[in-house]
């Protein structure tokens, strides 16, 4: 059989550095997203949250692997970014 390269593993991510700015909170700006985000369940840990192995707890709660930017909220800096999270961020004009 053969292997893949490792960077190409289920763990790993491709990092952009882009930084974005947010004048709203972290929870301002997923309830603009997601109006009903109150249903949201976060097993994984809050919203934000980066993990040592560079996985990271997205918006809808699901544990994200690639991280498409960073934004600084009201409330919170450096939060990483899904592709999904950042397209929306950006169509609602939230992000500077």
């Amino acid at each position: 059989m053969v292997r893949k390269a490792s960077e190409l593993s289920e763990g790993s991510k491709v990092m952009s550095e882009q930084n974005f700015g947010c004048n709203l909170t972290l929870n301002q700006a997923i309830a603009k997203i997601y109006p009903d985000c109150r249903n949201f369940k976060y097993p994984h840990g809050p919203a934000g949250t980066k993990f040592k192995n560079g996985t990271f707890v997205s918006f809808n709660g699901r544990e994200g692997t690639v991280i498409y930017g960073y934004a600084d909220f009201a409330d919170k800096k450096k939060v990483p970014l899904s592709q999904q999270n950042r397209n929306d961020l950006m169509k609602l004009g939230l992000l500077q």
